[in-house]
C-alpha cells in the first residue's frame, strides 16, 4: 500500500478483523433481512475450489438470479 507503512498496514488489518458491537448487531440485521428476503438459501462448504472455480460458481450463479455470498468463518481465536 503506497504511502503506509507496515507497521500502518498491520494495524489497518487488525482494527479491519475485530467488529465492535455496532458492526456486529448491524451485521446481524443485514444478514436477517437477506434471510427474511430471500425465497430459499443455501450454506455451502467451497473451500478447496479454484479461484478460477469460485469465479465461474459466481458467474453461473448471477446468471440463474442468485447473489452468491462469501462469509468467511472466524479463526478459532476470533472465538475466544
Amino acid at each position: 500500500m503506497p504511502g503506509l507503512s507496515a507497521s500502518d498496514v498491520s494495524q489497518t488489518n487488525t482494527s479491519q478483523a475485530k467488529m465492535n458491537r455496532e458492526e456486529k448487531a448491524a451485521l446481524i440485521d443485514e444478514i436477517g433481512a437477506e434471510i427474511e428476503s430471500s425465497e430459499a438459501i443455501f450454506a455451502v462448504d467451497y473451500r478447496g475450489i479454484s479461484v478460477t472455480q469460485a469465479a465461474e460458481l459466481r458467474q453461473r450463479s448471477a446468471r440463474g438470479g442468485c447473489d452468491l455470498q462469501g462469509r468467511q468463518e472466524p479463526s478459532h481465536q476470533d472465538r475466544r
